[in-house]
């Protein structure tokens, strides 16, 4: 492992490392949304329905769509394409992506520190590792992964429409392929093997460029 640290190269065991972590933080942040969406947000949103008026109800729309920094920040193009009752789970989606890219930090972080404590040299390719293992954390998020996950372990079929996750993120590219106007399953399987596509290739490029001597020809390590 110190050899591992020490010497940040494309290879296949630090393909399989940055992988590995990859999985193990998708699979945290899968529990973290079956617990909290399915114990507080769920509820919340099939409570509200536009028809309903109660305090309650009201109290989180004005949350969300009025005095939240976030949304107003954002001009609420996070949630452009969702209805009211969907945007109540708004601030919820926010924060999660907030805990997404606080640990893709922390990971980068983590290999790029214990990289130079175990002896690495300070070069172009250690950065390039270091953001190469962000990005595992964060492609497997982004790309539909989680949403897949959070359904595969509750050992449920992805539903034919996906509507929260219209105009969210990538889904924006691959939403309207077909006549259906809301994100469907498809649209989430198309968008996930892009990720893994542009995952794997990333490291493939890498490694390729690696024995053919071509980082070191470019001053990268």
């Amino acid at each position: 492992m110190r050899d591992l640290l020490a010497n940040p190269q494309p290879s296949g065991y630090e393909f399989a490392f940055a992988i590995g972590i990859a999985v193990s933080f998708l699979i945290l942040f899968t529990v973290i949304d079956i617990v909290i969406h399915d114990g507080f947000v769920r509820p919340i949103i099939a409570g509200c329905p536009p028809e309903v008026i109660t305090d309650f109800c009201e109290e989180r729309r004005l949350e969300l769509l009025v005095n939240n920094p976030l949304t107003n920040f954002l001009k609420n193009t996070f949630l452009s394409e969702q209805d009211e009752q969907l945007r109540l789970g708004g601030q919820y989606w926010m924060m999660l992506l907030i805990i997404v890219i606080f640990f893709v930090v922390f990971v980068m972080i983590f290999r790029l520190f214990s990289g130079i404590l175990a002896g690495a040299s300070i070069n172009p390719m250690l950065f390039i590792i270091t953001g190469m293992y962000g990005y595992s954390v964060l492609s497997l998020y982004y790309f539909g992964w989680l949403d897949w996950l959070y359904y595969v372990s509750r050992k449920l079929p992805v539903p034919d429409d996906l509507p929260w996750l219209n105009g969210v993120g990538l889904f924006q590219y691959v939403q309207n392929h077909g006549i259906n106007s809301n994100v469907n399953n498809s649209d989430l399987f198309i968008l996930m093997i892009f990720g893994l596509i542009s995952l794997i290739g990333g490291w493939a490029i890498l490694i390729h460029h690696h024995k053919k001597g071509k980082l070191e020809e470019w001053g990268l390590i």
